[in-house]
């Protein structure tokens, strides 16, 4: 569902009151108001899931080939579905300076480089990966498909194991087109243009588009909905000199 807004009457105000601030005698002179913005509701067309992996170990390259077999777990619980899909967001290792650690603790840093590491020290310098992945299907398959989600995030991980934990974040709307609604908002910044010239003084106006070659802009309103916006100026020139000594 879609519904557009635009203050005539204050525009229509503040452009009368610009008109009238033009003097006669000047030979040439223009006056725009502030741009406003024409904005339209839309829905979201994609709801996502993030999912989260967390894996540790003291084997980067045995991490990294787990990551890569949930991967391959994930394209299989998608693959040949049309509206259903999945990608990485992120992929990220910390390795724990266990010096740092031993600081921290209060233990002696010097003695433990010429000493050497003890099995202790060693096991302080674990891998920790963490790997997100966004889920996604349409929005308009709803609580339905939102439960589908969930079943393709789940049961990843090795049962019982305390080195890999999986989580499921807050699901999100997602409005990924916004440039499927310019010439909507152009449309109607016309038709907005035509009416309020209707109560404006007798003059010549033009239409000003400031960022016509910027991207649409978003924001969202709540849950699903979102406004798309479009900011626009019209301008009043006043009449020529010639039209003027008449």
């Amino acid at each position: 569902m879609r519904f557009t807004f635009l203050c005539l009457s204050c525009l229509s105000a503040s452009l009368t009151l610009s008109a009238q601030s033009g003097s006669p005698n000047q030979p040439y002179s223009s006056h725009a108001t502030p741009p406003v913005r024409v904005k339209m509701e839309v829905e979201a067309d994609t709801i996502s899931l993030p999912l989260t992996i967390t894996i540790k170990g003291k084997n980067r390259t045995a991490i990294d080939l787990r990551l890569e077999e949930i991967q391959k777990t994930l394209e299989k619980r998608f693959e040949n579905q049309d509206g259903w899909e999945f990608h990485e967001v992120s992929r990220e290792f910390a390795h724990p300076d266990y010096r740092n650690s031993k600081v921290s603790s209060g233990r002696n840093v010097s003695n433990s480089v010429l000493l050497g590491d003890s099995d202790d020290d060693k096991a302080e310098t674990n891998f920790v990966a963490t790997a997100t992945w966004s889920l996604r299907t349409n929005s308009d398959k709803g609580a339905k498909g939102l439960e589908i989600l969930r079943a393709k995030g789940t049961e990843l991980i090795k049962p019982k194991s305390e080195d890999e934990k999986e989580s499921l974040g807050q699901p999100e709307y997602t409005f990924n087109n916004p440039e499927d609604y310019r010439n909507d908002l152009l449309d109607q910044i016309k038709g907005d243009f035509e009416e309020i010239k209707k109560y404006l003084p007798e003059g010549q106006y033009t239409l000003e588009l400031p960022t016509l070659n910027q991207a649409i802009e978003v924001t969202h309103r709540s849950g699903k909905v979102y406004w798309v916006w479009l900011p626009y100026r019209i301008v009043y020139i006043t009449p020529k000199p010639e039209k003027v000594q008449k």
